[in-house]
């Protein structure tokens, strides 16, 4: 049996692997028993280390053509292995042994990263994961209808409405790009299931996912309208995030600032100052006490601000554990994804990847999910960002007989 072979039955245990466990994964971030969660924390600990043994299987199978590897991955390796020691050095030099966990998971999630952007994705595998999300989504429009279709902070059995919406978001990813692959017949149902999970996405009344979906959009439009300029995207976006960021925090009680609390009302009964902005500026303090090496791995914004909140921003709970050395490699990460998305930015999906790709971004201005927060989040958020990187479109069009 040749080593393709071998790959191919690889990338289908991948395959199993996601949609086995991405609904059970699910339980973790309920709010129902505790015994139920569990289940949900098990599997979701399965899938990180079964994505190591793929990972090093992967590797094994490749050993012929390391260099080759070295010349596509070589960058992404680095920066990752450079991760994992600056999270190492931080455990070590802070010498809180409780916080073990958290690297644990730091690690593994950069390892299920890696085996996700070494899957040979093709069409017949993201129709799967599409149907697959599509039955979540039916479930939960299920429950909708019994609580009588609330359209004011929806949340279902998950923690709370914005936990549901980035679920539904994420969602929505799959089912889009499985849409292309199948007849007809499964393209209507498919659309009446991306049209059902916008409903469910506007019941939550979640702003930070529908200014994601508006960033998605844009996004799209201008990777099909401009595709020479699409490595401008990524840089535009990141300085945005961080203008946006400063900004938000000078605007509160100035005119502009209480004209947009008063359109965020409007539109969403919603504040526009979330109480972030004092969040942000407390935490902003506490960073600059060690801007370079942060306060190590596992301290929460409530362990040195006034505020008993999470950082609501992915960005700055970075700098707060490894300061700006973590921040920078923490975009050398991203921007390294972006361009293994560009290399392959020829196909349908990764030009939604890169669309979604951005939107996460976005989202991860106003929460922190990508690492140790909630491990489902970021499983899911990094295997949209990594179908794009090696997805390809040499399967046809997918039938469903084929499926069976």
């Amino acid at each position: 049996m040749n080593v393709n072979l071998h790959i191919q039955h690889l990338n289908k245990l991948v395959l199993i692997l996601i949609l086995t466990f991405m609904p059970i994964n699910l339980l973790s971030v309920t709010d129902l028993a505790n015994d139920i969660q569990k289940i949900g924390e098990t599997t979701t600990d399965l899938t990180f280390y079964l994505s190591v043994i793929f990972l090093v299987t992967f590797f094994f199978l490749q050993k012929q053509s390391i260099k080759s590897i070295t010349q596509k991955y070589g960058f992404l390796y680095a920066v990752i292995g450079s991760l994992i020691v600056l999270y190492t050095i931080s455990y070590l030099n802070h010498q809180d042994q409780t916080q073990f966990s958290t690297l644990l998971t730091f690690i593994l999630t950069l390892t299920t990263l890696l085996t996700f952007a070494k899957v040979r994705w093709n069409p017949k595998m993201i129709t799967f994961i599409g149907y697959g999300a599509s039955m979540i989504i039916m479930v939960l429009v299920i429950h909708w209808q019994i609580l009588d279709q609330p359209t004011n902070r929806f949340q279902s059995v998950f923690w709370n409405p914005n936990g549901l919406g980035i679920i539904t978001f994420c969602l929505l990813y799959f089912q889009i790009i499985a849409l292309k692959y199948v007849d007809l017949i499964y393209k209507l149902l498919l659309g009446l299931t991306i049209i059902l999970n916008i409903i469910m996405l506007y019941a939550t009344t979640s702003r930070a996912v529908w200014l994601s979906l508006f960033i998605v959009m844009i996004t799209w439009v201008c990777i099909k309208t401009f595709p020479k300029h699409i490595k401008y995207i990524f840089p535009i976006a990141l300085g945005l995030i961080f203008v946006s960021v400063f900004l938000y925090t000078q605007l509160y009680n100035t005119t502009l600032g209480n004209w947009l609390n008063s359109l965020s009302h409007s539109l969403f009964s919603k504040n526009f100052f979330s109480g972030r902005s004092e969040l942000w500026s407390e935490l902003w303090g506490a960073i600059q006490t060690s801007l370079i090496w942060g306060h190590g791995i596992g301290t929460s914004a409530s362990e040195v601000t006034p505020f008993s909140l999470p950082a609501h921003n992915q960005y700055l709970q970075f700098m707060l554990e490894t300061g700006l050395i973590g921040l920078v490699l923490l975009c050398a990460l991203l921007y390294t994804l972006w361009k293994l998305l560009i290399s392959n930015a020829n196909n349908y999906v990764t030009k939604w990847s890169m669309s979604f790709f951005i939107g996460i971004l976005i989202y991860q201005s106003l929460e922190h999910s990508l690492f140790i927060n909630n491990p489902w989040y970021s499983i899911i958020q990094w295997l949209i960002i990594c179908i794009g990187i090696t997805f390809t479109e040499s399967d046809k069009r997918t039938n469903h007989k084929e499926l069976n």
